[in-house]
């Protein structure tokens, strides 16, 4: 019960642990106090005590009345073991008699804390949030978007039209939708982006993009605006900023096309031929 006490305490503190080690009290005093009600409590000076502190029990009908850090609480253990706790600031719970606790106000708000740790809280605007006892945190709104926190600090986000998004702790963002789609923006500027028909596109940090088409073509493009391309077919080519490109055929044949215009092709022959100039 201690444990528990404190993991709902740590949770977000709207529960006073006060509250629940009194019940625990009543409880252990209910269990070893004879039922002709001799025993704590019974004393000619704390009998007719309905508000005390939290040391001192009266077991009459099984109800206390106590103060705890200047609350007036009610506390009433049932038949069957459960114990009830209600207090003036609108907060009531229920110890079950299997450790689970059950809080809830009037606003709306209301908590499960099982025995094994796990805890389901609803708050007031309709947002339901589980917390296990891993650290995984799980909130589940009322549009219906979930997000998880995990324990080390990532997080994943499903939006109601069904895009999923990972954030790792390195603040990678990788994100999924429903068409198949999936990006990836990384923390150190790497951006990638895959498509179901085979496209890709990543952007490296030094601003050197590459390119894959649905059809296999593959181009590379460097910061100095270099591209080189490649083709299923093994034919590829590189073009110059300033115009000029080369391009090499399966076969072997080699052409260069020059800045000025001039074409010279070699052969896999090893023979050389100029070309045409180029309008």
């Amino acid at each position: 019960m201690k444990d528990q006490v404190a993991s709902m305490k740590t949770y977000d503190g709207q529960l006073d642990a006060a509250v629940l080690q009194i019940a625990e009290d009543l409880r252990n005093t209910l269990e070893t106090t004879p039922e002709s009600g001799q025993g704590a409590g019974s004393d000619s000076d704390t009998a007719d005590n309905t508000e005390c502190k939290a040391s001192t029990l009266t077991t009459d009908k099984n109800c206390l009345m106590m103060s705890a850090d200047e609350q007036s609480v009610s506390v009433t253990v049932e038949d069957n073991g459960d114990i009830d706790v209600h207090a003036t600031r609108g907060v009531q719970s229920q110890v079950r008699a299997d450790g689970t606790i059950v809080s809830w106000k009037k606003n709306n708000w209301h908590r499960r804390l099982l025995p094994d740790g796990t805890c389901h809280e609803k708050v007031q605007d309709g947002t339901v949030v589980m917390m296990l006892p891993s650290g995984v945190r799980v909130s589940l709104q009322p549009s219906g978007r979930r997000i998880q926190h995990g324990p080390t600090g990532d997080m994943s986000v499903l939006e109601t039209d069904g895009t999923r998004r990972e954030i790792s702790v390195d603040g990678t963002v990788c994100t999924m939708y429903p068409d198949g789609t999936f990006t990836r923006h990384s923390e150190n500027g790497e951006r990638l982006q895959r498509r179901p028909d085979g496209y890709s596109k990543l952007t490296q940090t030094d601003g050197t993009v590459i390119t894959t088409l649905p059809n296999g073509t593959r181009s590379k493009k460097l910061p100095n605006n270099v591209v080189l391309t490649v083709y299923p077919d093994g034919f590829w080519k590189q073009q110059m900023p300033d115009g000029s490109k080369i391009e090499v055929w399966p076969n072997g044949t080699r052409r260069d096309t020059r800045v000025d215009g001039r074409i010279v092709e070699k052969k896999p022959d090893g023979s050389v031929v100029q070309l045409q100039r180029a309008r």
